[in-house]
């Protein structure tokens, strides 16, 4: 993408401003027909164009018939059917496979029947994957949903912004750390799981989109997006590695455990049932379990440490209530870690707050 912004920026220092007024005649090197013997002449020429093969030719001088005024209607009818007709040999002239995406795409702005433009659009992009323009295509792909909503060829276009989202997202390159190739991805992959829900390989995109964000430790949407594949798609079978980065991603989002502990107790609750649900499962599930309990674990240990930390308050007011109801728990929780550093801990905050008077010994 930065290469094409480079280049589009030379053209235009090269060029000049002028070359974007210039009049229509001098751009595709006739002048535009006024009236209805104009027309007339100009619809021969192209019909010589189209039979020489000079396809390009003779659509020009079939839209520059639209702007004739005072036509009688079936003479405009004609026009219109020409446009038509030499738009589609134009499409297929242009949809080989050494065909030019750009003017495949100034056909869009046309004003051609929507089947037509929307074939354009969509084949341009393809031709813009096959050149390695991954970033390019989903611009042109974006356009033609924006002109075309719900168009014919919305399956094929879901497939292309899946595959130039997802190559674009494992392409590690940045200038300077800057405009990394990998945001561009992101950015297709985005646009694909919301305008494009259906598309098969959307669970991949919600992947992908998750280790994006992790990576840069953006935990929020990365579990956000693990959680939607799990909404919108949870037949796919990426959807067991999902439910495990779920409570991982909240997990390493959790910053003080004394202000956390409902996101805690959600990250507990996830792994709790994912250890129900697959812990007797084999292959990629067993290979899953090791880091699932490791994540247990560690939520079991920072819970521990939550309630440590309020037993020790309660302790220093002398709150013997509270103290003891979580140093006790602190002490049940760390037991479960398997951590006997922490069951230490826990045991001596236990045996402290157990020691405070009751509310009865006070008053004596």
């Amino acid at each position: 993408m930065i290469a094409r912004l480079l280049f589009v920026v030379a053209l235009v220092l090269s060029t000049g401003c002028a070359s974007f007024n210039r009049p229509f005649g001098s751009v595709i090197g006739f002048t535009k027909p006024s009236n209805e013997a104009d027309v007339r002449e100009a619809l021969a020429l192209a019909a010589e164009d189209f039979a020489a093969g000079r396809t390009e030719r003779a659509l020009d001088r079939a839209v520059a018939c639209r702007d004739a005024t005072g036509l009688p209607s079936e003479l405009r009818n004609e026009v219109e059917l020409r446009v038509e007709e030499y738009a589609e040999r134009r499409i297929q002239d242009l949809s080989g496979d050494d065909g030019d995406p750009d003017d495949l795409e100034d056909l869009l702005s046309l004003n051609l029947p929507r089947q037509l433009a929307v074939r354009a659009g969509v084949r341009g992009a393809e031709l813009l994957i096959a050149d390695d323009e991954d970033y390019d295509a989903y611009e042109l792909l974006k356009k033609v949903d924006t002109k075309f909503p719900n168009h014919h060829e919305r399956q094929r276009a879901g497939e292309l912004l899946a595959q130039a989202g997802l190559r674009l997202a494992d392409d590690t390159w940045s200038f300077f750390g800057f405009f990394r190739t990998s945001d561009d991805g992101a950015e297709i992959l985005e646009y694909l799981v919301v305008n494009y829900p259906s598309e098969r390989r959307c669970d991949e995109a919600y992947v992908k989109l998750s280790e994006l964000y992790a990576d840069k430790r953006e935990w929020e949407l990365a579990r956000e997006r693990s959680e939607d594949l799990l909404l919108y798609q949870p037949d796919s079978p990426l959807a067991l590695r999902a439910e495990a980065r779920v409570p991982h991603y909240r997990l390493r989002g959790l910053k003080s455990p004394e202000y956390d502990r409902r996101e805690l107790l959600s990250a507990r609750g996830e792994l709790e049932t994912w250890l129900e649900r697959h812990a007797e499962q084999t292959g990629e599930a067993d290979e899953l379990e090791e880091s699932v309990r490791i994540d247990y674990a560690d939520c079991l240990a920072r819970l521990a440490r939550s309630d440590l930390s309020i037993a020790h308050f309660y302790t220093r007011i002398g709150e013997r209530y509270g103290a003891v109801l979580h140093a006790e728990r602190a002490l049940e929780e760390a037991h479960t870690t398997g951590n006997t550093d922490l069951v230490t801990e826990a045991s001596a905050a236990a045996d402290l707050a157990r020691a405070l008077p009751t509310d009865s010994e006070r008053e004596e």
